[in-house]
C-alpha cells in the first residue's frame, strides 16, 4: 500500500476475527473493526443490503462475509481430506459432521469446522465446554484449538481483504477513464502502451499524433487492460497541462503531496504503482526533461500532437492514420451509431466522410455527422423523436428534467416536488420505451440520451426547446427537497448545461450560487464562478465569497483570501453589510485553515458582530462552527463546545462535537454522537471513503482514551485503509502515526511501533506535511523513552536528522 509495508501486523489478525465472530452470535448494537473493512464496504453495495437500516447493514454483511469464507474453506477442504458429511436437517446431524470432521486427518479441516459449528452454524455449539465435550477433549485442548483455527483464518481474511481493496481501487480509476468507445485498428498499440505501465519498472511513455487521431481513447483502453492485469495504487489524470506547474499543481490536487521538491516526490512515489496521464501536453523540450525527472517513480504516459524528435529518455508511440478500410468500417460504426440506418445510407455517409478526412477518427466522426445533417437524414433532436410520441411537449419536459437531475437519478417519492414538471403516467411510458431506466427504485437515463438532449450540433430550434425546458426546471427549484436542489444545481452549472445559450445561467448562478456551499461538487462550481466573474457582467460582491469557499474547499487558501477581500471592499462599497460578514468569515476560515489564529480570531470577530447586528442566522451558524475549530485547535475545548451548542446538527460539527466529548472525557455522549455519525443520512457523504475513514479515526480516539489500545488501533488501520482508497496520503501517514502511538503502548509491539514511526516521518517529511510529522517526532521519542524505562531492545537510529 502507500507506504510499502509500514507494518506487519495486518488489520484482520486472530483477535479481530474472534471479536467478529462473537458479535454476530447475539447481534448486539457492538461496534467491531472488522465492520469498516473493504470486504464490508464492498459488500453493503449490494442492493440487499439497502432495505437493512445503515448501522445493522455491516453486522448483516459481516455475517454473511464471515460465514462465507469459513463454509467455503470448510467444504473445500473437507473434499480435499476425503472427509464424509451428511445433509444436517437437526442438531444431531450437526454433532456427528462435527465428530467426524474432529477425527479428520486434516488440521485444516479440523481447525476451520470448529469456527463453523461454534460461531456460524444454523445448530452452533454454544460454548467452549459443550463443544469439548461433543468432541471428547478438555476445554484447554479446546482453547488452543480456537487458537490456531483463528491463526489459520485470519490469514484467509487478509487475502480476501487485500483483493476487496483492490477492487475498489480498480473500480473507481476506471469511473476516472473517459467513456468506454470501440477501438478500430489501433489493438497492436493499444496491447504496447499497456505493456509499457504493466511492468515493475516505471517508465515514460509519449503519444503521439495529430489532433483527433485517437489518443486518448487508446490510452484509455490500454489502462482498462492494465487494471486487469496489475494492482495500482492510484490513476492521476492532468488535464491539458501547459507547463510543469500546472501538473505539480494537479497531482498535489488530487494525490495531497507536494511536489515542490522534486526528490522528496519521487522518494514517496518509488513504492507505490501510480499512473500519471498527461493528456493534451504542451510542454518545452526543457519542461519535458524536469517532467520526466519528477515522475521518473510512475507509470507516466503523456498524449500530445508533439512529438519531441529531437529527444530521448522515453518511450515514443507515433499514431498515424487509419488505413483506407478500417477508416470505412469505423465511419461506417459512426454513421449507424448516430442513427443512419444500414445501407446506402450508412454506406455513403462513411464513403463521404474518408473522402473528406482520410483515416483521422475524430475528423471521420466530425464528417459523418456533417454528412447526416446536412442530407437532413437525421439530427440530433430527431432521433428522440422516433422513440417520443410526435409533438409531445410533456414528454419531451419529463425526459430533459431527469436528465437535468443527473446519473444519481430520482426515488419515485421525489416525483412529488417535481409534479409540475414531470407526468407519472408519462415516465412510465418512457421506461417502457427504454428512454428512461428504473432500477433500484430510481428513475435516472444513460449518458447517452444526455448527450444527445445537450448536444451542441443540434439546429437551433431544438436548442431553443432544451434551454426553455432547463429554465423551467431552473425556475422551480425553490419547490423541490434541499437534497434534490443539489443534484439539479451541480449539474445546472455544470459547462454540459450553461453551455445552453436559450436559457439564462448567468441569473441562476447569481441567484443560487449559495448552494455550492452544500455541494461536493466543488470543481464543477470553481468552474462556473470563474467564468461568471471573469465575464462583463456587473457582479454583485456576494458572489465572490462563494468563490473563496469553493476556493477554500479545493485547498486554494491564497486564491480564497484574494476572493474574500475582494467580496468585503465589494460588499462594502454597495451597502451590503451580510456579503461583508461573509467576507470576512471566509476570510477568517482562510487564516484558520493555513494556521495565523490571530488574524483568523480577528476576522471572526469582525464577522460574529455583523451577523447579530443584522440577525444573520446562517451567517452567525457559519462563524459559531468557524469559531468552535478555532478554539478547539488552540486547546479551549469548553469555549469549542460552548460555540457548538448554538449551531445545529450537521455533519462537521459532529465530527468536531465528538472530538471534543473525548477529550472532556464524557464517554456516553461521545459513543451516542459516534452513533449518530454511523446512521448520518447525507447522500453527499454515504459511501465516501474520506468522511467513513474521519469517523473511524474518532472511533479509535475513544477506544485510545479509555486506553483499549489493541482495538484504537485495529480502528486507525482500517481509517489509514481508507484514506488510502480516498487518494488522501496525509491523512493516511497520520492514520499510521495513531496506529503506532497504540502500539507503544504494548512492550510487545513496541518496536514494531517505532519503527513504523520511523518509516512514516520519511514518509511524512515527503509529504510536506509538518504538521502530522511533529505529532509522528513526538510520538517516536516518547517511544523510545519508554523503551529506555522498559528495557526494551534499542533501535538503531535509522531515520538520520529530522
Amino acid at each position: 500500500m502507500p507506504f510499502g509495508n509500514v507494518t506487519q501486523s495486518p488489520v484482520l489478525g486472530p483477535e479481530a476475527i474472534r471479536e467478529a465472530l462473537e458479535v454476530i452470535t447475539h447481534f448486539g448494537d457492538d461496534n467491531v473493526a472488522f465492520m469498516y473493512t473493504s470486504l464490508v464496504e464492498e459488500r453493503i453495495q449490494h442492493p440487499f443490503y439497502t432495505r437493512i437500516a445503515r448501522h445493522t447493514r455491516r453486522l448483516h454483511a459481516m455475517k454473511d462475509i464471515l460465514s462465507d469464507v469459513i463454509s467455503s474453506e470448510l467444504e473445500h477442504a473437507r473434499r480435499n481430506a476425503k472427509t464424509g458429511v451428511i445433509t444436517e436437517h437437526s442438531s444431531e446431524d450437526a454433532i456427528t459432521n462435527i465428530q467426524n470432521d474432529a477425527r479428520s486427518h486434516s488440521s485444516v479441516v479440523r481447525l476451520v469446522s470448529f469456527l463453523f459449528y461454534r460461531y456460524l452454524s444454523a445448530y452452533r455449539i454454544e460454548s467452549n465446554r459443550a463443544f469439548a465435550e461433543i468432541i471428547n477433549k478438555t476445554v484447554r485442548d479446546i482453547q488452543r484449538l480456537q487458537k490456531r483455527a483463528l491463526e489459520y483464518v485470519a490469514d484467509l481474511f487478509v487475502n480476501a481483504e487485500h483483493a476487496s481493496r483492490q477492487r475498489i481501487l480498480r473500480s473507481g480509476m476506471i469511473a476516472e477513464l473517459k467513456n468506454d468507445v470501440e477501438i478500430i485498428g489501433r489493438q497492436s498499440i493499444v496491447s504496447e502502451i499497456t505493456r509499457q505501465i504493466t511492468p515493475q519498472s516505471k517508465s515514460f511513455t509519449l503519444v503521439s499524433g495529430a489532433a483527433g487521431i485517437g489518443k486518448t481513447a487508446v490510452v484509455c483502453e490500454a489502462i482498462r487492460q492494465g487494471l486487469s492485469k496489475k494492482d495500482f495504487d492510484a490513476l492521476v489524470w492532468v488535464k491539458s497541462p501547459r507547463s510543469i506547474f500546472d501538473i505539480g499543481q494537479q497531482i498535489e490536487q488530487m494525490l495531497e503531496v507536494s511536489v515542490m521538491n522534486p526528490e522528496a516526490f519521487r522518494s514517496f512515489t518509488q513504492n507505490l504503482e501510480i499512473i500519471v496521464v498527461l493528456d493534451g501536453a504542451v510542454l518545452s523540450a526543457s519542461e519535458l526533461k524536469d517532467t520526466i525527472y519528477l515522475l521518473a517513480s510512475c507509470h507516466t504516459v503523456m498524449t500530445s500532437q508533439l512529438q519531441y524528435r529531437n529527444m530521448n529518455g522515453f518511450k515514443r508511440i507515433i499514431l498515424p492514420d487509419l488505413p483506407k478500410a478500417l477508416a470505412i468500417q469505423l465511419a461506417h460504426k459512426l454513421a449507424t451509431n448516430a442513427g443512419a440506418e444500414e445501407g446506402d445510407i450508412a454506406d455513403a455517409a462513411a464513403r463521404w466522410a474518408y473522402d473528406n478526412a482520410g483515416g483521422n477518427p475524430g475528423q471521420l466522426q466530425d464528417f459523418v455527422r456533417q454528412y447526416i445533417l446536412d442530407g437532413e437524414l437525421i439530427i440530433t433532436n430527431n432521433m428522440l423523436a422516433r422513440l417520443l410520441p410526435r409533438n409531445d411537449q410533456a414528454a419531451r419536459q419529463a425526459l430533459i428534467t431527469i436528465c437535468i437531475v443527473g446519473s444519481q437519478g430520482l426515488y419515485k417519492d421525489e416525483l412529488d416536488s417535481l409534479d409540475s414538471l414531470i407526468d407519472r403516467q408519462i415516465i412510465q411510458f418512457m421506461v417502457a420505451t427504454s428512454l428512461v431506466v428504473y432500477r433500484k427504485h430510481r428513475y435516472y437515463v444513460e449518458d447517452s440520451i444526455i448527450k444527445l438532449i445537450t448536444s451542441q450540433i443540434q439546429a437551433e430550434e431544438q436548442q431553443r426547446e432544451v434551454g426553455e425546458i432547463i429554465q423551467q426546471v431552473a425556475n422551480n427549484l425553490p419547490t423541490m427537497k434541499h437534497h434534490l436542489q443539489l443534484m439539479v444545481a451541480d449539474n445546472l452549472v455544470s459547462h454540459r448545461w450553461r453551455s445552453n445559450p436559450f436559457w439564462d445561467a448567468p441569473e441562476f448562478l447569481l441567484r443560487y450560487h449559495t448552494l455550492a456551499r452544500h455541494s461536493k461538487a466543488y470543481d464543477v462550481w470553481l468552474d462556473a464562478l470563474l467564468e461568471i466573474t471573469d465575464s462583463e457582467i456587473n457582479m454583485e460582491g456576494h458572489i465572490y465569497t462563494t468563490l473563496a469557499y469553493v476556493l477554500r474547499k479545493l485547498e486554494k487558501f491564497t486564491a480564497a483570501q484574494s476572493a474574500a477581500e475582494f467580496a468585503i471592499q465589494s460588499c462594502g462599497r454597495n451597502g451590503n453589510f451580510i456579503g461583508m460578514g461573509w467576507g470576512m468569515a471566509e476570510s477568517g476560515a482562510a487564516h484558520l485553515a493555513t494556521g495565523a489564529f490571530e488574524k483568523a480570531s480577528e476576522m471572526l470577530q469582525r464577522s460574529l458582530e455583523i451577523a447579530q447586528r443584522t440577525n444573520a442566522t446562517e451567517l452567525l451558524d457559519f462563524v459559531h462552527s468557524l469559531f468552535a475549530e478555532l478554539f478547539f485547535a488552540l486547546g479551549d475545548l469548553d469555549a469549542a463546545a460552548e460555540h457548538l451548542a448554538v449551531i445545529p446538527t450537521s455533519w462537521p460539527m459532529l465530527l468536531l462535537q465528538c472530538d471534543i466529548l473525548i477529550k472532556l472525557k464524557r464517554w456516553n455522549e461521545a459513543q451516542s454522537t459516534l452513533r449518530l455519525l454511523d446512521n448520518y443520512d447525507d447522500d453527499n457523504r454515504a459511501g465516501a471513503n474520506r468522511q467513513l475513514g474521519d469517523v473511524l479515526i474518532l472511533k479509535g480516539h475513544f477506544y485510545f482514551a479509555q486506553r483499549s489500545y489493541s482495538v484504537a488501533a485495529s480502528y486507525y488501520r482500517i481509517a489509514s485503509e481508507r484514506f488510502t482508497l480516498a487518494q488522501q496520503f496525509v491523512r493516511h501517514a497520520r492514520a499510521i502515526t495513531n496506529t503506532a502511538s497504540c502500539y507503544l503502548h504494548d512492550a510487545r509491539k513496541r518496536n514494531e511501533g517505532l519503527r513504523m514511526l520511523i518509516e512514516n516521518a520519511k514518509q511524512q517529511q515527503m509529504l510536506d506535511d509538518a504538521v502530522g510529522l511533529a505529532v509522528t517526532l513526538s510520538n517516536l521519542e516518547h517511544g523510545r523513552r519508554l523503551a529506555e524505562r522498559d528495557g526494551t531492545e534499542a533501535l538503531d537510529d535509522q531515520f538520520g536528522d529530522l
